[in-house]
């Protein structure tokens, strides 16, 4: 249920734009879900305003100053601004206006709180991290499908969207330079899910900041995996070993069954963009056994299922 701000608490949050020189990300209504009160995802991307860049009037006006290209493209459109308030993300709809010379926001009465995105159980791949020498202290992270990611195709450079390819192409000379150095590409096709990830928007603001979320799974073959997550805390380093589970769904009748595959993993390679904000690892499987192995490559390599 959407959670919306008093008129007490949106007088705090007001008193709070003006003073704390607070940064806000602004995204184009029109490419959000339905209410547009969600957290956009991966495949959305919000364009960050920072503070210095913005005036907030006691009339509860943003004025934005040579906001740049991205923003001023919005001028006339509706969209979803986004901040944090205490840690907790908070949103409104209004409408980008031309002020003078530069652009407006006005800040409606309505100041909700960004929904929590739900997590569902789904049929789709998924994969279980075990850390930990005991039952009794081990952790186990589950890790969904990456959105928008084909896990299972073999990735090519179309997959990337045309106005990150620039960003992505120079992650991507960086990385094969210092494989190439260490003698650890291989026949590198899983580093195009990679700088696709790094070159990534940032997704937009949470609901709630600093919170970690759990890695993803961009690509998977008989060979390796690929995590990625967009946190400056990453579990992973290169040559730790852990176990791993990975439940393939399977087509049957009854819905919700999955082939599960156990394996041991060791991290090859981590990569991260230039903030330190999004992270992916290369895991090499080091001990699937063979019928797993024949398994996961009929998989992953005839197209059996997306």
């Amino acid at each position: 249920m959407q959670h919306k701000l008093s008129g007490i608490e949106r007088e705090l949050v007001l008193k709070y734009l003006q003073d704390a020189n607070v940064p806000v990300t602004v995204t184009l209504l029109e490419s959000l879900p339905e209410t547009g009160l969600h957290s956009p995802s991966s495949a959305v991307f919000p364009v960050a305003l920072a503070s210095e860049k913005m005036t907030v009037l006691n009339q509860g006006i943003i004025l934005l100053k040579n906001p740049g290209q991205a923003v001023a493209s919005f001028a006339g459109k509706d969209v979803r601004v986004e901040f944090y308030f205490n840690r907790v993300g908070l949103c409104f709809i209004t409408k980008m206006t031309h002020f003078s010379s530069d652009l407006a926001l006005v800040i409606p009465e309505e100041i909700s709180r960004i929904d929590e995105t739900p997590v569902q159980k789904t049929n789709a791949f998924s994969a279980d991290i075990f850390y930990g020498n005991s039952s009794s202290d081990e952790v186990v992270i589950n890790c969904p499908a990456a959105t928008g990611y084909r896990l299972f195709s073999k990735p090519v450079w179309k997959d990337i969207p045309v106005e990150e390819g620039q960003v992505a192409k120079s992650y991507l000379e960086k990385i094969v330079a210092d494989a190439r150095a260490r003698d650890v590409l291989g026949n590198g096709i899983q580093l195009i899910p990679v700088c696709r990830f790094l070159a990534s928007g940032s997704g937009g603001i949470k609901a709630l900041q600093g919170r970690a979320e759990n890695p993803e799974v961009l690509y998977v073959n008989h060979e390796c995996i690929v995590f990625a997550q967009k946190s400056e805390k990453f579990a992973f380093k290169p040559g730790i070993e852990f176990n791993l589970k990975l439940y393939f769904p399977v087509e049957l009748k009854t819905a919700g069954m999955f082939r599960e595959v156990f394996t041991e993993c060791c991290v090859q390679s981590v990569y991260s963009d230039d903030k330190n904000e999004k992270t992916c690892a290369v895991c090499s499987f080091v001990s699937m056994k063979e019928e797993d192995i024949r398994f996961v490559y009929e998989m992953t390599t005839k197209n059996l299922f997306i």
